[in-house]
């Protein structure tokens, strides 16, 4: 049998942000109940999964890599930084899971998240914070802020008139789409007829 090269999970795999990831995952509340069986065994936290996939695939580091492999990552830990960061795993989790930890039994409530980066949906910024982060005028802001929430219905509403015009727009195309039709078989009864 020919030498296989080392990959990366017989040498390394980063167990303590794997484990600090998959409870994250799968804190979310979303898992089926267990009478549902058939989609409970289905659902495998992903973060591990595609770790133990991309592990058992990528080569593991050595300085015999080639050379555009080396230049991208010349030391090991940059080559396990990167992995991490390929699984999405931003910041450090384990130090973030142990301030947690230490938070709780303070009984200290979380600010802002030990993540390192924003959680979707958790957080509705101020309109200073908005005006500041994409350097407008705060007045401007709430003045959009204002109008958007006085006229935002009319802007997602489809009024009569839009939906005769749809369906206006579908007969034409319709329309258009037979006469192509007529006009490639016409074409086609004239040229044998020549």
């Amino acid at each position: 049998m020919p030498n296989k090269p080392n990959v990366l999970i017989e040498n390394w795999l980063p167990i303590a942000e794997l484990g600090v990831e998959s409870r994250r995952e799968s804190s979310t509340g979303l898992h089926p109940p267990l009478n549902r069986l058939h989609v409970w065994w289905a659902r495998r936290p992903l973060t591990v999964s595609a770790a133990a996939v991309l592990a058992s695939l990528l080569p593991q580091w050595s300085a015999d890599l080639p050379r555009e492999l080396l230049s991208k990552f010349p030391s090991e830990e940059s080559y396990k930084a990167w992995f991490l960061r390929l699984l999405g795993i931003l910041g450090d989790p384990v130090a973030g899971r142990k301030l947690l930890d230490w938070a709780k039994a303070k009984g200290i409530t979380k600010q802002i998240s030990p993540y390192g980066y924003k959680r979707a949906f958790t957080y509705n910024p101020e309109d200073v914070e908005i005006a500041r982060q994409y350097d407008l005028s705060p007045r401007v802001v709430c003045l959009w802020k204002k109008q958007f929430l006085q006229r935002g219905p009319e802007l997602f509403a489809h009024s009569k008139q839009d939906k005769q015009k749809d369906k206006r727009v579908d007969e034409l195309e319709q329309l258009i789409g037979r006469q192509t039709i007529e006009i490639q078989f016409l074409k086609k009864v004239l040229s044998r007829l020549d």
